[in-house]
């Protein structure tokens, strides 16, 4: 077994979860644990990645099974309402960069898709308000009947929620157990670096994704470092008043990040700004 670094990798740009779910069978084990599908572990799976897409985010999984597409993202923090807004733009450009030919478009025939399924893996704090989010519920007029709608269905990963999906999938069951783990740990005063050697090491002496975070021990660490170390930072920003809106402030907030060597794809994901907001940002002097 590797030793953990003193320091956990804040440059490691994936994520634990989305490095554990983009494998084939364990995508499949998720896929018929969430959707109730009954897939053979030999079912052929196409899993795809946007990395260098300006709409990637870093804890995003995304496969095809079938003729379904399923595009699922895992929370550690507070849900976002924004979810379907933020999935349309990835959805968009994963259908026309990986699964349509632009110039079939144009034909006569109609150019067939995967059907879309969208969830967000819920494991935060807070009680959950709601288990479905609607693109309409951002609709500045209501609309019973929407021209456009994107839903997602959230799912709770708590592992004291006893949530069958859970019980289904034992990557995610592993998942979730190794995240209550760390944050138990942190809780009673260990150190983020230290709680995450201490509870990858348990489960590994209690049988959970054994093989996986043996063959990926320091990986894993530092995966789960970097995922802390962004999500710490968003705090930070946010309790020096970020969210006050003064435009000066946060374009300086945004040129330190680029400055500590930060992408704009992770300052989206920090900030829950757009795109176009860190471009500019980034070229005011």
């Amino acid at each position: 077994m590797a030793v953990l670094n003193d320091k956990t990798g804040k440059n490691y740009k994936d994520t634990f979860f989305r490095t554990l779910f983009h494998d084939q069978k364990r995508a499949i084990e998720l896929c018929n644990a969430i959707v109730g599908t009954d897939y053979p572990e030999d079912t052929p799976v196409e899993l795809y990645s946007l990395e260098n897409s300006l709409l990637a985010r870093y804890n995003d999984v995304a496969f095809a099974i079938g003729k379904q597409l399923f595009v699922m993202c895992e929370h550690q923090a507070s849900l976002n309402p924004n979810m379907p807004l933020r999935f349309l733009p990835y959805i968009s450009d994963a259908i026309y960069t990986k699964l349509v030919v632009k110039d079939k478009l144009y034909y006569n025939s109609l150019v067939k898709i995967p059907t879309p399924k969208f969830y967000v893996l819920y494991n935060g704090s807070a009680q959950l308000k709601a288990k479905t989010l609607k693109l309409s519920d951002a609709f500045e007029l209501p609309d019973e009947k929407p021209d456009l709608e994107l839903s997602v269905t959230v799912i709770d990963i708590n592992r004291d929620k006893h949530d069958q999906v859970l019980e289904k999938s034992p990557s995610l069951y592993g998942y979730a157990y190794l995240i209550s783990e760390i944050e138990t740990r942190v809780k009673s005063g260990v150190s983020r670096d230290q709680a995450i050697k201490e509870s990858v090491e348990l489960c590994i002496r209690q049988g959970i994704l054994t093989e996986f975070l043996k063959n990926n021990y320091e990986e894993v660490c530092r995966m789960l470092g970097y995922e802390y170390d962004a999500e710490a930072e968003a705090r930070a920003l946010r309790d020096e008043g970020w969210q006050e809106g003064r435009q000066e402030g946060r374009q300086e907030l945004i040129r330190n990040l680029f400055a500590k060597g930060k992408t704009a794809n992770e300052i989206v994901e920090l900030l829950g700004i757009s795109h176009d907001e860190v471009e500019k940002s980034r070229l005011v002097h």
